[in-house]
């Protein structure tokens, strides 16, 4: 995923947010092998600066000064905006080149991951012949539970059995005397989980 410029300090209305922002951005700027030809040329961004930060040096409570300041500011806003835009073309959107430019980044989201496979499968006979219990440990983000099983006979030959909401789960019409393996997986609104570990147990 290419990373983006972050422009919202350009929203901020503290003048020493600007100034400091601003100032970064032309540090890093100066020189830098990366960004050969800026546009606007660097010397209007610097010279946008120096006016606006004079401005601000001497700002009041006085509707003239804040109109002087406002005045000044709206010219390096347009400027820094417009260098955004080459720096982002130039960086191709390569995260380190970017925050190389003084420029702050937008900070990405992390993709969503599929949750990990329940943990400590087991199982035990129930009270009537012919079934099962099976249990896992609980996973919080999953919303229900795949279970399914094979025979020792024929051990690729997988029955799905109904997905269950608790982490545990009763298999029913087993061969008494048959050795199962059962596993179970986890589904959570960011996808299913790899199967479980195996557990085997004969059926009663």
């Amino acid at each position: 995923m290419n990373a983006k410029i972050s422009i919202s300090i350009f929203s901020s209305k503290k003048d020493a947010d600007l100034v400091g922002a601003s100032g970064r951005i032309v540090a890093s700027m100066a020189g830098n092998p990366v960004y050969p030809s800026p546009k606007p040329a660097l010397a209007q961004v610097i010279a946008a600066r120096d006016a606006y930060v004079a401005a601000v040096a001497v700002l009041d409570r006085g509707k003239l000064s804040i109109a002087r300041r406002n005045a000044t500011r709206e010219p390096l806003v347009q400027l820094l905006r417009d260098l955004a835009l080459y720096v982002q073309q130039a960086s191709g959107g390569d995260r380190q080149k970017l925050l190389g430019s003084g420029y702050p980044v937008q900070k990405t989201r992390q993709p969503a991951s599929v949750p990990n496979p329940p943990q400590n499968l087991r199982l035990r006979p129930a009270k009537i012949s012919g079934q099962m219990l099976a249990r896992c440990e609980t996973l919080p983000t999953a919303k229900s539970y795949q279970w399914r099983y094979a025979s020792a006979a024929a051990p690729t030959t997988w029955i799905q059995a109904d997905p269950t909401t608790s982490a545990s789960c009763t298999l029913e019409d087993l061969a008494p005397g048959t050795i199962y393996t059962v596993q179970v997986r986890a589904v959570s609104s960011k996808g299913v989980s790899d199967w479980s570990d195996v557990a085997t147990l004969m059926a009663a």
